[in-house]
């Protein structure tokens, strides 16, 4: 029944029919997957709802310790999400249509459990305290097929190889968001993962806060699977005007929406090449408050007849006169955020 759920991720029929074998049996979890499906399904009135809610509440109260146990993580160190509070070092785990859908936890308690956890159908995984000490366990990790949002947190990947050890993780394949905010990336250690990863699908990709510069710039740039990318959020990382240029350039942006570039020490050579670019057609979002555009650089965004999709353009925070502003103003009207 588990190889028919994960194959249909969306489909309650499985989960029912699974829900129905396990009631018959006295499982307390056949009752939650009807109870959350029902929740889910959004069908339910007020007073039903609320009814459910508490049903809910009191079934991941009684048995939530069991039905962590049940997946091999540990009941005493992982909270879970809507019943308790995560004790400190541990996990956290959310139940969604009656089975574990999102899980933050600690590398190391992972893989302990990954063999259990490679057969539920996460949607979302959070893992924290990652460091170079963890890259032969990196290049190893796995997955449920079910898995779309990876996120890495309190992690230090610079050094050991752990970036291009996480690029070659089987988990990583189909992914359609990673983010890996503030792990310490430097910029060889970015190129290295983004010339090593098969990100084939990706559609959001997070850097926010990594010592990133031109050679990530130049080595993303040659990336074979931008394709897909629809959200890059690269905000402090000091990029500099080479490396937005480099982004500016690149042939492969067809989805490209978002593009957060805020505090990356971006001048108007680089807010130039951004004005100028054939590359960033799709955009629909360009942020660049934080940086130091001057004169030069708002006058090219005032002035481009490229970016044809731009709905928003971010400027707050660039130190601009009057005069620039003045001319952003009149080029992109109420699609500009300054300040």
């Amino acid at each position: 029944m588990l190889d028919k759920i994960l194959a249909a991720p969306d489909d309650d029929a499985p989960r029912l029919v699974w829900a129905d074998w396990l009631t018959e049996r006295g499982d307390p979890r056949g009752e939650l997957i009807h109870v959350q499906c029902a929740l889910a399904a959004g069908r339910s009135d007020g007073e039903t709802r609320a009814a459910l809610l508490a049903r809910e509440r009191a079934l991941l109260t009684e048995h939530g310790r069991w039905l962590l146990d049940a997946l091999g993580l540990d009941g005493e160190r992982t909270a879970v999400a809507g019943v308790d509070d995560a004790p400190s070092g541990g996990a956290r785990a959310h139940f969604h249509r009656g089975l574990l859908d999102v899980l933050e936890v600690p590398i190391e308690h992972w893989v302990a459990a990954e063999d259990a956890l490679v057969e539920t159908p996460l949607t979302a995984l959070v893992l924290t305290d990652v460091d170079a000490r963890h890259a032969e366990a990196l290049a190893t990790l796995r997955g449920p097929p079910t898995l779309a949002t990876l996120a890495l947190v309190r992690s230090f990947l610079d050094g050991g190889g752990a970036g291009a050890a996480l690029a070659a993780s089987p988990m990583v394949r189909g992914l359609r968001s990673l983010s890996l905010a503030r792990a310490a990336i430097r910029d060889q250690a970015g190129a290295a993962l983004v010339r090593a990863a098969a990100f084939d699908g990706l559609e959001e990709l997070e850097l926010t806060g990594n010592r990133l510069g031109a050679g990530f710039a130049d080595a993303l740039a040659a990336a074979p699977w931008l394709g897909d990318v629809r959200t890059l959020r690269l905000d402090e990382c000091h990029l500099g005007d080479d490396g937005v240029a480099a982004l500016a350039r690149a042939p492969g942006w067809r989805s490209l929406r978002t593009l957060r570039l805020d505090a990356c020490s971006v001048h108007a050579p680089g807010a130039i090449a951004l004005a100028s670019s054939t590359a960033l057609r799709s955009l629909t979002h360009l942020s660049l408050a934080w940086n130091g555009l001057r004169e030069k650089g708002a006058r090219a965004l005032a002035t481009t007849r490229r970016l044809p999709s731009l709905v928003e353009l971010d400027v707050r925070n660039c130190s601009l006169s009057a005069d620039a502003i003045a001319a952003l103003r009149e080029r992109w009207g109420p699609r500009l955020l300054v300040g």
